[in-house]
């Protein structure tokens, strides 16, 4: 695991001015957003009751893992992988309200500093493809403030002797807490924690 300081575009969040790298993340109660958040959120207030802006955007991305595709739908369906490769690091806690990885229920993720600033991952599975394709509605919230709504969609499909992963996601970035920037480099950084994760599985 690695931290360093920086500001961070928000990649999926950089929180007091740090982004992290791991090797467990939202996302999420679930899907590996923690970590993601702990890279990207960056929190500018604006004017209490008025919205500072509005941005729309998408992050796509496709990493190939030399793993079979049931161990990297595992690392999404399976939550102890997800409390591994998502887990934000020390000084940090992260707690699973829920996990249940089923079509129409919910992961809900509690993490953050300790003793600091709360942050709340939310998401809904909207299909699940075994093997396939996941597709959930997914929503960040930092000290109860909306910074993130939008939709994830991680497909996967044989690729040589290992996997192919395709992540898409499509949302809403709220008052200038949270970006699409931001957003991409921290799901790149838990992609890459997912394979830190996957090797060590295969030894």
């Amino acid at each position: 695991m690695e931290t360093r300081s920086g500001s961070v575009g928000r990649g999926r969040k950089g929180i007091a001015g740090e982004w992290h790298k791991c090797p467990v993340f939202v996302d999420r109660c679930s899907g590996g957003v923690a970590a993601v958040c702990r890279c990207l959120l960056r929190q500018t207030p604006g004017r209490k009751g008025k919205i500072v802006k509005l941005e729309e955007g998408t992050v796509d991305l496709t990493k190939d893992y030399p793993h079979p595709v049931a161990a990297v739908f595992a690392a999404w369906s399976q939550e102890e992988a997800q409390r591994q490769w998502g887990d934000p690091g020390v000084g940090w806690h992260m707690d699973f309200d829920c996990f249940s990885f089923a079509v129409g229920d919910i992961d809900i993720c509690r993490f953050g500093p300790e003793g600091g600033d709360e942050y709340l991952n939310e998401n809904r599975y909207l299909e699940i493809k075994p093997e396939r394709r996941i597709v959930y509605a997914s929503s960040l919230r930092a000290n109860g403030v909306l910074t993130f709504a939008g939709t994830v969609s991680v497909a996967f499909e044989k690729h040589g002797e290992g996997t192919r992963m395709r992540f898409v996601e499509q949302g809403l970035y709220f008052d200038g807490h949270d970006s699409v920037e931001g957003h991409r480099e921290g799901w790149q950084h838990m992609l890459s924690s997912i394979a830190t994760w996957l090797d060590g599985k295969a030894k």
